[in-house]
C-alpha cells in the first residue's frame, strides 16, 4: 500500500473496509473547518464519492457508506481519502491524502 502524502504534517487514515459497510476517516489533528473527500474507483472509473466535515473533538469524518450508487452496484474499489479546507473561492485545498482497500 503506497505511503499517505503529508505535505502540510496532517495525518489522514481510513481503514481498508467492504462494500455496503461504513467506515470513518480519522485525522491528527484539526486546523480549522477541514472535510475529507472519499472516492472509490473501479477500473480507473471514480463510481463512488462523498465529502464529510471532520468533527474538532472526535478528529473523525462519516460515516462514508460504501455503496451502493448508480455507478456501483457491488464489487471491489480502489479507494481515496484526501483531507482539507475550501478557500473563499471554494477550491478544495488537499492538505493530506491516502489510500484503502475496498473489498467486495
Amino acid at each position: 500500500m503506497p505511503k499517505p502524502v503529508r505535505p502540510s504534517g496532517i495525518t489522514l487514515s481510513v481503514p481498508d473496509s467492504q462494500f455496503g459497510l461504513e467506515v470513518y476517516a480519522t485525522v491528527n489533528e484539526v486546523i480549522g473547518d477541514m472535510w475529507v473527500k472519499m472516492t472509490g474507483s473501479q477500473e480507473g472509473k471514480v463510481v463512488y464519492a462523498q465529502y464529510a466535515f471532520v468533527q474538532p473533538k472526535t478528529k473523525m469524518a462519516g460515516p462514508f457508506m460504501l455503496g451502493s450508487t448508480p455507478s456501483w452496484s457491488g464489487g471491489a474499489a480502489d479507494g481515496r481519502a484526501e483531507v482539507g479546507t475550501w478557500t473563499p473561492q471554494w477550491v478544495f485545498k488537499v492538505l493530506a491524502t491516502t489510500t484503502f482497500k475496498i473489498a467486495a
